[in-house]
């Protein structure tokens, strides 16, 4: 009894410790790949937002898994699941840290018992080195089980003062036990010869009495799970077995065969159990695909091989946003059946893998040409991309395809790897659904993006940005309404660099957080020593609203500037809503002490009118790419003119972008539009400028003259966060 319950815990220990591991696998490979592509240290590429999601969502993926974290090797804290940005900790003291770091022959370590680096409680860590790709360590991903899983799981070892049971580390000690009095497993039997045994015995420390043990280890690690019960309660047991036995000597031979015949069927039980398990480490248990485990196993293989093959790794565009509109079991259901279609593009020879979440990769044997990878990549695109019908919910996917094989870049698997990702990146970065072969000038731009990264990191130390000012008119009176606070980038060798450039590498490396602090703390403090009241707009990212509490950001900057939160607009998008699901209570707060909300380029994301119905907007913004066009285009006028008449019934102020000409103004004025904003209102200006301007402007009397602004002409446009 105490030996298989000892290894039915040891098994479970285990799966969560392997599920752990893998995850710990990707993680370790994906930064030292990306230092040393990129030439950044560990700390500046965990650091990234990206990074921090990514370790986040596997932890919200497995109950048991506690805080995920990346070291560098200097053992301070550069990236973790909890919060971002991370906070400063150092655990060079760590033992599992010490241990990696000095032996170079130590890969995995399994921490005694520990205290979660986020939570303070008490947790089993389990280490991974992080080397790069010369072998020399940089770093350790660390991920940790909550010491009440371990207890959770000894809850189904039986009750009563006889029975105990602990996991023990190498050397015997306890870390997780169950006991009467808790102090039963104390230390390991010192008998060497006893280490693999089924079942010993050893007199208890705390009560003197006589224990017979089951032993079991858990498999790759360094623990064991002991489950004992006292000679007294054992023998009471034998005793009431004799008698009942002495009782029915008759059926002896029929109970032994019986004996037998159990035996045998908890054998194959067991054998079952344990090719179950080893599946389960290796494969997906929703959609049966292999994981990320067994996808580095097979690619390996095949390396090793002669047989050439191309390996296209797959993303599901958007996916994320099945899951927050619809729910887990949609997307789920989703999953299945995308999983069903991949079956039918593939033969019997290839291979299919889930890595991540909305992630799949494809390993095709033979015919790994050019030309037959690009025909079956517009496969996998036509029969992915067909509607799901999940429910009576129809849900249409986009498909990003990055392709290489083994003919043009060689069979080491590292290395097919990193290119195949390389090439996911560039065609999901397009923002379309293709098909990417890796070639050379991947390389070249990737090279270019981490220069920029770098170079931003220290525009951001040195203070390189600085807001211009773009005036908004009120159409009717010809009065300036307000400004919007236009990030610029002034690169000491590049002279002025597109936001179109920058902003999306900042988000990606997360310094759009305190870049974007920095932009309402400045542009609060202009607004508050202008001459006249008018109010100043601003933009904000999506990674702002998942990465800080941004409510408590823009109620800091109105109060540091002493600014009236009537003064402030936040401006955000509607791709930017899809992205941010904290965006929601975060707008309300802040429409709830007088902040306006600003929906910007309405009509050119995703859509809704149930944003309008849902969020506290005051303003929707006219995409420019309209507003040019109303003239040349009755289908761009009657979309102007159908989105005024929304606002208007909903009673939102309204602001046309991108007005360049007094026919776009006269034609703006006509359909109703109440304010605008663009080449003819006034070219951004620096925030010395802002003052003179508006005392100007001021001195003016109102008329609704043709002529929206003197001065003003056409130059490039504000560069937004």
């Amino acid at each position: 009894m105490q030996q298989n319950t000892a290894r039915t815990l040891a098994h479970g220990f285990s799966m969560a410790f392997d599920t752990i591991s893998a995850i710990q696998t990707h993680v370790a490979k994906t930064i030292g790949d990306r230092t040393a592509f990129f030439g950044e240290p560990v700390k500046g590429i965990a650091g990234q937002f990206e990074i921090h999601a990514l370790l986040k969502q596997q932890v919200s993926s497995f109950s048991y898994i506690g805080t995920l974290a990346i070291l560098d090797s200097n053992g301070d804290l550069a990236g973790w699941s909890s919060s971002w940005p991370p906070e400063k900790i150092n655990a060079s003291s760590r033992r599992y840290f010490q241990s990696l770091k000095n032996d170079p022959q130590e890969i995995v370590a399994i921490g005694e018992r520990d205290i979660d680096l986020a939570s303070g409680e008490p947790v089993i860590v389990l280490a991974r080195k992080i080397v790069n790709r010369d072998g020399l360590f940089i770093g350790v991903v660390t991920g940790a089980i909550p010491v009440d899983f371990f207890k959770r799981e000894f809850a189904i070892v039986g009750p009563g003062p006889d029975i105990a049971a602990a996991l023990l580390t190498r050397v015997g000690e306890p870390i997780v036990q169950k006991s009467s009095d808790g102090t039963i497993f104390e230390k390991r039997p010192d008998d060497s010869t006893q280490r693999h045994a089924s079942v010993v015995s050893f007199a208890d420390p705390g009560d003197g009495a006589a224990r017979l043990v089951g032993l079991h280890e858990l498999e790759n690690y360094p623990l064991s799970v002991a489950v004992s019960q006292t000679y007294a309660s054992a023998l009471s047991r034998w005793r009431t077995q004799s008698l009942l036995v002495s009782l029915f000597v008759a059926l002896v031979d029929t109970a032994l065969i019986a004996f037998c015949y159990v035996s045998y069927r908890q054998g194959r039980a067991m054998a079952r159990l344990a090719s179950m398990e080893g599946r389960l480490a290796r494969y997906d248990a929703m959609t049966g695909l292999a994981n990320r485990i067994r996808f580095d196993e097979t690619i390996r293989k095949l390396s090793k091989g002669q047989d050439d093959f191309s390996l296209f790794t797959l993303d599901l565009n958007l996916f994320k946003n099945v899951n927050d509109r619809f729910g887990h079991v949609i997307g789920d259901a989703v999953l299945k059946q995308l999983t069903v279609r991949l079956h039918r593009c593939v033969g019997p020879d290839d291979f299919i893998a889930r890595l991540d979440g909305d992630e799949f990769a494809v390993i095709r044997m033979g015919d790994c040409d050019r030309a037959s990878a690009q025909a079956f990549a517009e496969r996998l695109i036509d029969v992915l991309t067909r509607p799901y019908d999940i429910n009576g919910i129809r849900i249409t996917l986009g498909i990003s395809i990055g392709v290489v094989n083994t003919l043009d870049h060689g069979r080491d698997p590292d290395r097919l790897q990193s290119r195949v990702d390389l090439a996911l990146y560039a065609v999901k970065d397009d923002g379309h659904q293709s098909i990417m072969f890796f070639d050379e000038a991947l390389e070249k731009e990737a090279s270019a993006r981490r220069q920029l990264e770098s170079d931003l990191r220290r525009a951001v130390r040195d203070n390189e940005f600085e807001l211009y000012y773009q005036p908004i008119l009120n159409i009717g009176s010809n009065r300036v309404a307000g400004f919007e606070a236009l990030l610029r980038w002034r690169h000491p060798e590049r002279g002025i660099v597109s936001p179109d450039a920058f902003i999306p590498a900042a988000e990606a490396i997360g310094l759009i957080v305190p870049l974007g602090e920095w932009v309402l703390h400045e542009a609060c403090r202009a607004a508050a020593q202008w001459p006249v009241a008018v109010t100043v707009a601003v933009n904000l990212s999506p990674v702002q609203f998942e990465s800080q509490d941004i409510y408590k950001v823009v109620v800091g900057a109105l109060e540091k500037a002493g600014l009236p939160a009537s003064r402030l607009e936040v401006e955000i998008t509607e791709s930017a809503l899809l992205e941010a699901k904290e965006a929601d209570a975060a707008l309300h707060k802040l429409k709830e002490i007088g902040v306006a909300i600003a929906l910007d380029d309405f009509g050119t994301g995703y859509a809704s009118l149930a944003y309008l119905r849902r969020l506290p907007f005051k303003k929707l913004k006219i995409d420019k790419s309209f507003v040019r066009d109303m003239r040349a285009s009755a289908e761009s006028e009657n979309i102007v003119r159908t989105v005024l008449e929304l606002a208007r019934r909903l009673d939102l102020t309204t602001v046309a972008e991108g007005v360049e000409t007094e026919e776009h103004l006269a034609a703006l004025r006509e359909a109703g539009c109440m304010q605008a904003q663009g080449y003819l209102t006034g070219r951004p200006m620096p925030g010395s400028d802002v003052g003179a301007f508006l005392l100007n402007r001021s001195l003016r009397p109102s008329a609704p003259s043709s002529t929206a602004m003197e001065g003003a002409s056409p130059s490039t446009e504000g560069l937004e966060t």
